[in-house]
């Protein structure tokens, strides 16, 4: 497992495990709440520190991203600060429908079903420079990158300070860089396929998430956290039965 999906586990059992048992439902905030049409642009909170703690808000940042697929399970944003040559908006259909068409279908059959907090229905994806900038200047080949993630903080806005979480089903991936203007250099048709398979694999944390805290937890406790070893290997096989080996 990477380290960040270590840390991510870690802070949130660590969260979790400040939390009391709620004598009735908080209010929670999402940045987009169904149902109803999705919004064409929308403010998202990005984690943009890796190695900061999830509940302190200077360690994210806002993102405005512009809506370019909608299906009938997903949402694909695009951060409006990418620039034009890294991602078409028919790559970025095409990458929506991928999902939509067959990632969520083919995870969700094998490995269960997602939570849907906001009641819009969807899982949203955004890609983001903010998620390219986490791996180091000229890092990623040669110590490996961060090619997107899950927060488990979006499933539990409740608990979470203002300014930490989008209180939604999301997904953060890096955009393509074939001009290497965020760090690292990613061509469009190697990055397009590494964030297909980053979809399935996080897809399973995502549904994971929701039984083991969500469904098992009641929303609230950390005792039914899958081990992270195992969690990764399912993951993994998310890949392989998507066809991204």
């Amino acid at each position: 497992p990477s380290l960040l999906d270590r840390r991510l586990r870690e802070e949130t059992k660590r969260i979790l495990d400040g939390v009391v048992a709620p004598e009735a439902p908080a209010p929670r905030f999402s940045a987009i709440a169904g149902p109803g049409p999705a919004p064409q642009t929308a403010t998202f909170r990005v984690l943009e520190n890796p190695d900061g703690y999830l509940t302190d808000p200077s360690n994210f940042t806002d993102v405005t991203a512009d809506l370019k697929y909608e299906g009938a399970h997903t949402l694909l944003y695009v951060d409006s600060e990418t620039y034009a040559a890294a991602i078409s908006d028919a790559e970025a259909e095409a990458l929506g429908l991928a999902f939509d068409g067959s990632i969520y279908g083919i995870d969700r059959n094998l490995l269960g079903e997602e939570s849907d907090i906001n009641g819009d229905g969807k899982v949203a994806i955004l890609l983001s420079p903010v998620v390219n900038r986490m791996t180091p200047a000229g890092a990623a080949t040669s110590e490996g990158f961060i090619a997107g993630f899950f927060m488990p903080g979006d499933l539990i806005p409740q608990y979470m300070p203002a300014g930490c979480t989008n209180g939604m089903e999301i997904f953060y991936t890096i955009v393509p860089d074939p001009e290497n203007r965020y760090g690292n250099e990613y061509s469009k048709e190697y990055a397009l396929d590494v964030i297909e398979g980053v979809l399935a694999h996080e897809f399973n944390h995502m549904i994971v998430f929701n039984y083991r805290v969500l469904i098992y937890g009641h929303g609230y406790m950390g005792t039914y956290l899958e081990e992270l070893w195992l969690e990764e290997d399912l993951s993994h096989i998310a890949e392989d039965l998507n066809g991204y080996d």
